[in-house]
């Protein structure tokens, strides 16, 4: 089976960011035995014109919408993503007849929602690995794919999520398949992940419902590997943790960064932090290992407000 994934975002402020989560579904699909490709359209001029060609030229089983966010998250400058998303889906459902599966974090958060908007009927919420290689052999096989974890669905106008499975945090994306050079060149970075996964109770986040409340830990080695493959094989020179936290737990930040500082590793790189145990110690080891920035989620300076928000720390 083949599947296309068309990655929708294209905003590019305040810098573009590459579509990861597609190259973690497309990796777990060529790992077992199936083709997947990637369209992203961050940059491209004429988004119709480029997936109807990536149809004509590729002719997939699958069809994958990869939605990173729902709105640019700007009050005063806001924008709906969402009927741009539907013209793209519409468009697609008049050249092609192939099963539309929708996932992404700006899916997860409102699967229903999202489904219902976009009038389809399939979608993965939360991590996909596992779910679109069962979708897959499912489609291939002519089974079932309503029992699927991870799957949301409509069927007669009622909406169904089924329970929830998670991935094994230690595979690689498919980096080959993103034009990783065009990022960097617009400001942009590459993107790794060292854990999933968090076990904190901040009221408004949304990570906790993607991946899940408890953390999974990647090996500080394999972290180590996948950033050399970045550099060697795709010229990344700087790269982005996505983690929700990356100094959380201490130890396995640590860890990662003496692994980095072990292998001379040549990247510089930036992270989210929370300000809960951020220590001397800890910031040296960053600073070494080529840390050149940290975006905390401070949030308030406020003792109350730092409570109504679900805050682990104080002023």
């Amino acid at each position: 089976m083949k599947t296309l994934f068309i990655s929708v975002n294209n905003e590019t402020e305040p810098y573009p960011v590459a579509p990861i989560g597609a190259a973690y579904l497309a990796k777990a699909l060529r790992d077992n035995g199936h083709e997947a490709i990637i369209l992203d359209l961050c940059f491209v001029k004429d988004p119709f014109s480029s997936i109807d060609s990536a149809i004509k030229e590729s002719h997939p089983d699958i069809i994958g919408i990869s939605i990173r966010n729902i709105d640019n998250l700007t009050f005063n400058k806001s924008r709906f993503y969402l009927p741009y998303i539907r013209s793209l889906v519409d468009f697609l459902k008049d050249i092609s007849s192939v099963p539309i599966v929708v996932g992404g974090s700006g899916f997860s958060i409102f699967p229903e929602e999202v489904l219902r908007y976009l009038d389809l009927d399939l979608g993965v919420v939360g991590e996909g690995e596992n779910a679109i290689m069962r979708i897959a052999d499912a489609l291939e096989t002519g089974n079932d794919i309503r029992a699927i974890p991870n799957l949301a669905y409509t069927k007669d106008g009622i909406f169904t999520l089924n329970s929830m499975q998670y991935a094994d945090i230690n595979q690689h994306p498919e980096r080959a398949l993103i034009d990783n050079r065009k990022y960097l060149e617009r400001g942009g970075m590459g993107n790794i992940q060292s854990k999933r996964g968090c076990p904190f109770k901040c009221n408004y986040c949304t990570y906790p419902n993607i991946e899940g409340t408890r953390l999974r830990l990647k090996e500080p080695g394999a972290v180590v590997d996948e950033l050399k493959g970045m550099v060697k094989d795709f010229g990344i020179d700087y790269a982005f943790f996505v983690d929700d936290i990356f100094n959380f737990p201490q130890e396995h930040s640590m860890a990662i960064c003496e692994a980095m500082i072990k292998d001379n590793l040549k990247i510089d790189w930036t992270c989210f932090c929370t300000p809960l145990g951020m220590t001397t110690e800890l910031a040296g080891l960053m600073k070494t290992a080529g840390c050149k920035g940290v975006e905390f989620g401070s949030d308030a300076g406020s003792e109350t407000t730092l409570k109504g928000l679900g805050k682990p720390f104080t002023p």
